[in-house]
């Protein structure tokens, strides 16, 4: 009796005080809800830079870059997904977390970006949990 009732919105963006029971009765008004509650639907992961060439004002060198993206499946985990991404990347649980999300919400998640002998190496030990990964070349000036 004493949680808050909320429902979900369409597009799963956001949630918003119930105003109603599932009666159809009106719920009293209730002060300290004047915006819905934001949560995880907007979150993106920002892709680790991983070592590499630099130009020689110090700016990272684009070309030769290559991205590491993890393709969404039906068999694996969150946490297998946290997991790995956290032996691989050296990611903190909340970073991998991100990771497992958009790969399962979006369909797939550019986790690093580098040299191309570093991606392999990463993607190499994320496939060992039998998820697709690719090693894609990134256009230079769009990573």
């Amino acid at each position: 009796m004493g949680r808050e009732r909320t429902f979900v919105s369409k597009d799963s963006s956001a949630i918003y005080p119930m105003t109603a029971d599932c009666t159809g009765r009106r719920l009293p008004d209730r002060e300290g809800f004047p915006t819905p509650v934001a949560f995880y639907t907007s979150r993106h992961f920002p892709p680790i830079r991983m070592g590499g060439d630099t130009n020689l004002d110090g700016s990272p060198d684009q070309t030769g870059e290559y991205e590491v993206r993890v393709m969404d499946n039906d068999h694996n985990t969150y946490q297998q997904v946290m997991d790995i991404t956290m032996l691989a990347l050296d990611l903190t649980e909340e970073q991998a977390y991100a990771v497992a999300w958009e790969v399962d919400h979006k369909g797939s998640c550019v986790v690093a970006i580098g040299p191309r002998d570093e991606a392999e190496s990463v993607a190499s030990i994320i496939r060992t949990i039998g998820i697709e990964v690719q090693v894609n070349l990134v256009a230079a000036g769009t990573a």
